[in-house]
Parts: C-alpha cells; sequence; structure tokens
C-alpha cells in the first residue's frame, strides 16, 4: 500500500468519500460516472486516484471492476472500507 499511497492520497480519499455519499444511485455505472467527473473536475491524475481507492476496497491493484465491487458490498461498506484505510495508514505516520 505504500508504494501507491502518495502525499495526496488522503484527499482523494476524503473526496472520494464525499462523492460516494452524496451519489444518489449507487450502481456501478452512476458511481462510475460520478467519481470519473469529480476526478476530471479537480484535474486529479485517474490513475492514482483509483489506484489508491481499489486498495482500500479490496486490498489489491488487480480484480474485477472496482464499480461493479462497490454497487455489490454497497455505500455503507465502501464508506466504511475508505474510512479504514485513512486510519491504517494515518496509524502507520
Amino acid at each position: 500500500m505504500r508504494k501507491k499511497w502518495k502525499e495526496d492520497s488522503s484527499v482523494h480519499l476524503h473526496g472520494l468519500r464525499q462523492v460516494l455519499e452524496e451519489t444518489r444511485d449507487f450502481s456501478a455505472a452512476s458511481a462510475e460516472a460520478s467519481v470519473k467527473s469529480w476526478i476530471e473536475r479537480n484535474g486529479y491524475n485517474t490513475g492514482a486516484v483509483m489506484n489508491v481507492f481499489r486498495l482500500v476496497i479490496v486490498g489489491e491493484l488487480r480484480g474485477p471492476h472496482l464499480f461493479d465491487i462497490i454497487a455489490w458490498i454497497g455505500r455503507e461498506e465502501t464508506i466504511k472500507r475508505i474510512d479504514r484505510g485513512l486510519s491504517v495508514i494515518a496509524g502507520e505516520k
């Protein structure tokens, strides 16, 4: 996780958390559109954001489509995993 965690990763995750909390339709397509729009609006590097997002959700950099996973586990579990990732990495510093 440390290899992919950058100085601005926690900022990205806090922003992702907010975007996902505000996404009414938590289907894979809707969540993906919301997140990608947010990334574009903020001028973030898509790879950097998505890698750290995937790490906190599944613990790996590979696997099924990330937005299918979050739609399946649901908003509440997705937010819990983001929060857990933020607290774990903060505890290591």
